[in-house]
């Protein structure tokens, strides 16, 4: 399957952190699949005509398309959920900083060791 999505604004990425745990009293509820689910229905902008079809027939995200379902959306939402929480979860977690892991080492590419220093 291939979807597109827009890049969140700064706004939704606080509103998808802040939502991915609720605490009720002495409890903590996971709610990572909502939220996923949530936001990539929020960012989610199309797919690749042929990932869905409704009884065989292919149904299109795309206005000019004669396949066109104005509620493409809403049937995710109902049908396959999880593919929004994919969505969801490349747009607001696809990027992570590793920090606070003592003795981790991250390396790109090659090590090399410079015989000078680097010129300004």
């Amino acid at each position: 399957h291939e979807f597109y999505y827009r890049m969140p604004t700064t706004k939704e990425r606080v509103q998808y952190r802040a939502g991915l745990f609720e605490r009720k009293g002495n409890k903590i509820i996971n709610r990572v699949f909502e939220q996923q689910v949530k936001f990539g229905a929020k960012v989610v902008t199309g797919f690749r005509k042929g990932s869905l079809a409704i009884q065989g027939k292919p149904i299109s995200s795309d206005q000019s398309d004669p396949d066109y379902r104005e509620d493409w959306k809403e049937l995710l939402m109902k049908g396959c959920p999880e593919l929004l929480a994919v969505v969801g979860k490349t747009a607001f977690e696809g990027a992570e900083a590793v920090h606070g892991i003592s003795g981790l080492e991250v390396t790109v590419g090659e090590e090399e060791e410079l015989d000078a220093p680097l010129e300004k």
